[in-house]
């Protein structure tokens, strides 16, 4: 049986994918965004899940 190990939630404002696109993300006005989800990403390569499923609104 499958076990549930993390459950991560995140801005998802629609300017996020054009400042990414843009390479925009160390802008100072973008930079204290995309910093914080340094951490999130170093704890999800420590964890290494075997299946993530996705939920998001495409509206950007």
């Amino acid at each position: 049986m499958g076990r549930i190990v993390a459950g991560i939630g995140l801005s998802h404002v629609p300017s996020i994918g054009p400042v990414v696109d843009r390479n925009r993300t160390q802008e100072p006005a973008w930079k204290p965004l995309f910093d914080a989800y340094v951490p999130v990403r170093e704890w999800l390569e420590r964890l290494k899940p075997d299946v993530a499923i996705v939920v998001y609104n495409d509206h950007a």
